[in-house]
C-alpha cells in the first residue's frame, strides 16, 4: 500500500513487519508463462503470441535465466550498432565490416571483417610492437593504480590534516580557556592559603568590636545596627551562562560581560535583558562606553566596538597579543590593558597610536583623571602623563596584583590581592591608610560620595565610610566570588556581578 497501511484494517506497518509467504511464493514460481520474446502487440494494443519469436513456455521462477540465453533476445552489434537477434549475432560478427584493429586504442584506424583483420595484422605496424605496447600498457596500468593509491592516500592525509587542524583549534581554544581559568584558580588557591591568617585577623577585630559594644550605650548599638542594614538586595538578574566579569552603565542601560563570551544589555527600569551581543570567542573581561558606542575587551585578544543604536559590531581591533583585561574610554581616546602593556587608541579612527610598556605583569586596573592615567599591575602602580605618554612615577605596593583603581579627591584607592584596599596620597604618593576586613582578594572597588564599595573573593561586598575609614556594612547574598561593582548615582543603586553567574541590585 502506498500509504504503508494494511488494505484490510488500515493499520500502519513498516517493511520490517512484513513476513514473506514462502509457500505462496513457491506456487507462483511454478506458474508457466510465455517468453517475452515470443509475444507482440496487435493493432488493439493487446499482447498476442508471435509465431516468429520464441515459442517456449517457461516457469515464472526460471524467467530471468531463460531470457538471458533466449536466442530471440535482441542484441546490438558492438562494431556497427546493428540491432539483431541473439541466434544471428555470431554469424553477423563474421561478416560485419566494421571490426576494428585490436590496436585501435593505440592509433590504428583499420576496420573491416574478421578475415580482413587477420590479413591486416600481418602488416599492422602496431602488431609488430605489440609486446612493447603490452608491457607499456602494464606499466601504465601499474602507474594508474599507484596514482589512484596516492590520490586516496592524499585524500586521507587531507582528512587527517583537517581533523588535526580542527583538534588543534579546539585544543588551542580549550588551552586558552584553561589558562584563564588557571589564573583565576591560582589566585583563589593562594587566597585560600592566606585564609587562616585573615580569619584570625577578622576574629581579633570582631572580639575587639564585641568588647567595645559591651561598653557603649544601647542607643549607640541600635544606631550601628541601622547603618549596617542601610543597603539591601532588591533584585537578582539571571541570564548569563558563566561568571559575570564586568559591568558598565549608559543612561538607563546596564551592560555586562561574562565567561559565556557575550555582552548582555539590561533595561534598568524593567530589570530585563533586552539584547545579547555575540561575537567574542572567549571571556569578556571588560566593558566601556563613550557617546553611542559600547566597547568590550576579551580573552580572545580582541576589542569590539558596538553601536548603541543598532547593537551591531562596527569594528574589531586585533592589535593585542594577549588577553584584554582592562578598558577606559575618555572623550578622544581608549586605553586598553593587557599583559605588561597598555595600548592607546584614537576614537576617531580606532587606530592604535601608542603602546605603553613598563609593567611586568597583567595590567588589570586603569583609571584616568585629567591628564594623568593610573595603571595597576603586580606590586606596582604607575602614573602616566597623557600629554607625552611617559611614566612619571611608579609606586611600589608589595601587595601582589592590583585589580581595581579609583580616585577620590586627592586619594588614590587600589584593590589588592592581599585582601586589602590601599589608600595613597596622589600628591605625595605616600601610603596613608590600608582598609582590611575582607578574607579574600579584593577584585573591584567603586566610590560614591563618602562611601566606598569593595567586592571580594570571599563572596561579600563591604561598604566603607571614607571619612572614618571604617566598614559600615557587609552585604552577603552572592554564593561565589564577587568580580565587579558599579554604583549608579542617578538611581542610588549598586550593581554587583559574580562568579555565581548573577547580577545583584542593591539599594
Amino acid at each position: 500500500n502506498i500509504n504503508n497501511c494494511c488494505p484490510i484494517d488500515n493499520s500502519i506497518f513498516k517493511e520490517k513487519h512484513i513476513v514473506p509467504n514462502r509457500a505462496l511464493a513457491g506456487q507462483l514460481e511454478d506458474l508457466t508463462i510465455y517468453c517475452k520474446y515470443g509475444l507482440k502487440k496487435n493493432e488493439n494494443d493487446e499482447w498476442i503470441v508471435d509465431s516468429s519469436g520464441c515459442t517456449q513456455i517457461i516457469k515464472l521462477g526460471s524467467r530471468s535465466q531463460h531470457e538471458n540465453l533466449c536466442p530471440h533476445a535482441p542484441m546490438q552489434c558492438p562494431h556497427c550498432g546493428l540491432q539483431l537477434l541473439r541466434n544471428s549475432f555470431d554469424e553477423h560478427l563474421l561478416t560485419c565490416n566494421n571490426v576494428p584493429c585490436t590496436h585501435e586504442t593505440y592509433g590504428c584506424t583499420f576496420s573491416g571483417t574478421f578475415d580482413l583483420l587477420k590479413e591486416h595484422l600481418k602488416s599492422c605496424p602496431y602488431e609488430q610492437i605489440k609486446d612493447y605496447i603490452t608491457l607499456t600498457e602494464r606499466r601504465n596500468n601499474r602507474l594508474r593504480e599507484q596514482l589512484t593509491e596516492r590520490e586516496q592516500e592524499t585524500n586521507l592525509l587531507h582528512l587527517k590534516v583537517q581533523e588535526l587542524s580542527d583538534q588543534y583549534a579546539n585544543l588551542s581554544t580549550l588551552l586558552q580557556q584553561k589558562s584563564s581559568d588557571l589564573d583565576i584558580l591560582v589566585r583563589h588557591l593562594v587566597s585560600d592559603l592566606e585564609e587562616t591568617k585573615s580569619q584570625l585577623k577578622k576574629a581579633l577585630f570582631e572580639i575587639s568590636a564585641l568588647r567595645h559594644n559591651m561598653l557603649v550605650p544601647s542607643a549607640a548599638v541600635q544606631d550601628d545596627f541601622e547603618i549596617n542594614n542601610e543597603m539591601k538586595c532588591i533584585g537578582t538578574w539571571n541570564g548569563h551562562a558563566g561568571p559575570v566579569w564586568c559591568i558598565a552603565a549608559c543612561g538607563d542601560i546596564l551592560l555586562s560581560g561574562s565567561s559565556d563570551a557575550t555582552v548582555k544589555v539590561w533595561d534598568m527600569n524593567t530589570s530585563k535583558c533586552k539584547q545579547t551581543l555575540h561575537g567574542h570567542q572567549d571571556i569578556v573581561h571588560c566593558i566601556a562606553w563613550i557617546g553611542r558606542l559600547v566597547i568590550s575587551g576579551s580573552a580572545d585578544k580582541t576589542i569590539k566596538v558596538w553601536s548603541l543604536d543598532t547593537w551591531q559590531c562596527l569594528r574589531t581591533l586585533k592589535d593585542h597579543d594577549n588577553i584584554v583585561c582592562a578598558l577606559v574610554a575618555t572623550n578622544s581616546f581608549l586605553y586598553s590593558g593587557s599583559y605588561t602593556e597598555i595600548k592607546v587608541w584614537a576614537l576617531d579612527s580606532f587606530n592604535c597610536i601608542q603602546t605603553l610598556r613598563g609593567h611586568n605583569h597583567w595590567v588589570r586596573a586603569i583609571s584616568v583623571s585629567g591628564d594623568r592615567m593610573y595603571s595597576g599591575s603586580y606590586n606596582m602602580i604607575k602614573i602616566w602623563d597623557l600629554s607625552t605618554y611617559q611614566c612619571i612615577h611608579s609606586i611600589p605596593v608589595h601587595c601582589g596584583s592590583i585589580y581595581s583603581l579609583a580616585i577620590c579627591g586627592r586619594r588614590l584607592l587600589s584593590a589588592t590581592y592581599e585582601n586589602s584596599i590601599n589608600i595613597h596620597d596622589i600628591e605625595t604618593k605616600e601610603l596613608i591608610a590600608t582598609l582590611t576586613g575582607h578574607t579574600g582578594a579584593v577584585y573591584s572597588i567603586s566610590v560614591a560620595g563618602n562611601r566606598l564599595f569593595s567586592a571580594s573573593y570571599d563572596t561579600t561586598i563591604k561598604v566603607w565610610n571614607l571619612e572614618t575609614l571604617k566598614s559600615t556594612q557587609t552585604l552577603i547574598r552572592h554564593t561565589s566570588t564577587v568580580e565587579t561593582l558599579l554604583f549608579m548615582p542617578s538611581n542610588g543603586c549598586l550593581f554587583s556581578g559574580s562568579a555565581d553567574n548573577t547580577i545583584k541590585v542593591w539599594k
